[in-house]
Formats: structure tokens, sequence, C-alpha cells
């Protein structure tokens, strides 16, 4: 309940703004995440290219290969094209040889004298001399054929072949590439969340740096231990954990009881910020102390300062009531370095 109303606090009075050049060490480390973000940026792009590229590749290999398919089925045709070849020229082949084996044992030569006894039979045998010279002719031509048919056949599969190897070498080399590239993009990552690393951590030292500065310069730390106390009275709660039916709460400042009416005043000189009721706390005054030094005043019952008010050390603001959630008169006092809670009795004098 206590952290709420802080939370409520902490929203109505102003927070402090820094203002201030960056130094060398952060302008440096700034411009190198600068520079390995851009470079990334670029091998980012190279390694989207370069996929693009091997996908552009495959798709041409789907081609290539269907196109060997292709081919291939063409070739199974052609090679039942050259066995009907094949057949017709071993038939051819058989004839020519029969007539050449007859010619030369010279059973042809008796045909031929009795064709030339009878001069009608001479216009027979010319045909059948003519028929074989075209039977010879068709037999060379379809040799000539043949082999083309086999030269093409070779020389289109090699040319396919070969482009198929030298796209699927493409690739692997693409690869390969794209693995240094996905491996050097990782190690950009890496070095750019190093030097970001570095720089919040950089940032965090020189916060906690110029946090002690502010502390120990303000004027109010140099009466650290020796504050006047708010009110006279009994501290019923300490700063720090305590505990209520066995459960652990926390406390951000000291209640101390007093009488009601009893006035409350202020432990350092500064300007009051907020004057209001606030649920547990009930009538609450905040006082700016300058250098990040706020002091809260809860459970008032009249207030006599107002907003914007410059109080002195010792003068009085209000008086001790039991507004909010006390059910005798006490007051509410904490002492805080912007939202950090500091141990009122360590800074107000012993009594």
């Amino acid at each position: 309940m206590h952290s709420l109303a802080w939370a409520v606090i902490i929203i109505l009075f102003p927070c402090l703004a820094f203002a201030s050049d960056d130094p060398p060490q952060i302008r440096k480390l700034s411009e190198k995440v600068k520079a390995v973000e851009g470079k990334y940026r670029n091998e980012e792009k190279k390694l989207y290219d370069m996929d693009q590229e091997i996908f552009r590749i495959q798709d041409r290999i789907s081609l290539v290969r269907k196109d060997i398919e292709l081919k291939q089925d063409l070739s199974a045709g052609l090679e039942k094209d050259l066995e009907h070849y094949q057949t017709v020229l071993k038939g051819h082949e058989e004839k020519l040889r029969n007539n050449w084996i007859g010619l030369y044992k010279g059973s042809f030569f008796d045909i031929i004298d009795i064709y030339y006894s009878h001069l009608e039979y001479t216009g027979y045998l010319n045909s059948v001399l003519k028929h074989n010279n075209e039977v010879l002719k068709e037999y060379q031509e379809l040799r000539s054929t043949i082999a083309q048919a086999r030269a093409r056949l070779e020389e289109v599969a090699l040319g396919l072949k070969k482009d198929l190897t030298d796209l699927e070498d493409t690739v692997e080399e693409l690869h390969e590439e794209r693995e240094k590239k996905a491996k050097m993009l990782a190690s950009l990552k890496r070095e750019s969340e190093d030097y970001q690393d570095r720089m919040k951590e950089l940032l965090n030292r020189m916060e906690e740096d110029k946090r002690q500065k502010e502390l120990v310069s303000a004027s109010i730390f140099k009466k650290k231990g020796r504050l006047p106390w708010p009110v006279l009275g009994k501290i019923v709660r300490k700063f720090g954990t305590f505990h209520v039916k066995g459960v652990a709460q926390s406390s951000r400042g000291i209640d101390i009881e007093a009488d009601e009416g009893a006035p409350v005043r202020s432990i350092y000189e500064g300007k009051v910020v907020f004057v209001n009721w606030i649920n547990v706390y009930g009538n609450t005054v905040i006082i700016d102390h300058g250098g990040g030094y706020y002091s809260v005043y809860g459970h008032l019952q009249k207030v006599v300062a107002s907003v914007g008010d410059r109080i002195s050390a010792r003068e009085n603001i209000a008086e001790v009531g039991q507004s909010g959630d006390v059910v005798r008169p006490m007051l509410h006092f904490e002492l805080r370095f912007r939202d950090k809670p500091q141990d009122p009795q360590g800074w107000l004098v012993s009594q």
C-alpha cells in the first residue's frame, strides 16, 4: 500500500533531466556501433541478393533437368529408329551380298547371256542393276543418317550435362559464400552488441558517478547527521523491513507518534512542490531541497504551506494529524535522493 502511494508521489513532483554533451568515449563507441550496423545492413543486403540468385539458379537447374529428361525420351525414340534402320540395313546388306556373290560366281553372267540373246529381256536386266544401285545408295544414306543422328544426340547430351554441372557448381559456390556471409553477419552482430553493452555500461557508470557527485555536492548533504527533526515524538516504525502478522513489508520512511496539532517543521530550506491528499498518507507535503533531495510529510491535520512557497529550515509547514490510514496522531516522514529512499535517522541529529 505504501509503495502505491509513493508511486503517486513520484508522478506528481518533477523529475530532473540531465543535459550535457556526450563524452568522447560515448561518441567513439556510438560511431563504432553505427559503422558496424552499416556494414551489417550492407552484408545483409548481399546475403539477400545471394539467396535470390541461388533460387534463380535452382529454377534453371530444374528446367535443365527437365530438358535432359526430354532429350533422354528423344534418345530412346531415336534408338528405336536406329534399331529399325539397322534391320533395314541388314536386309539391304543381305541382298547386296547375295547379288555380288552371284555376280562373282558367274551365275548372273549366264542369265546375262540369255538376256542379251533375247533383246526383249535387256530392259529387265537394266532395271535389276539400277535397283541394286538404288539399294546401295539408300544403304549409304541410312548409314550417314545414323551417324549424324548419333553425333547430334551425343553433342546435345554432353552440352546439357555440362550446363547442369556448371549450374550445380555455381550453386555450391554460392552456398559456400553464403555460409561465409552468414558467419560474418553473426560476427558483426556480436561486435555491435559488444559495443552497445560497453556503451551501456559506460553510461551507467557515468550516471552513477554523476549521482554520487550530486549526492555529496548538494548543500543538504553537508548537514547530514545534523538535520533537525520534523516533529518531537516517539518513532513507532523505523525505516526498512518490518512484519505485520508474519508478513514482511517495507517502510520507505519513519513514523513518529506525536501530539495531535503538534507543529511539523521543514528539516531544511527548499521549495514546496506538492500539497494534496494521497491515499494512505492523507494530507501530504513534499519539499524540494535541491540536488535531487526531497522530504515528504504525511498524515497531516492542517497544512499552512502552499505549492511554490520558499521554505527555510525549521519553518512550520503543518500540524500533526491522523489523516490517511492511521488511527492515532503521527507523522510519516521520508527523505529521498531522486527515487531512492534514505534512512532518515542517518540524516537527522541524534536525540
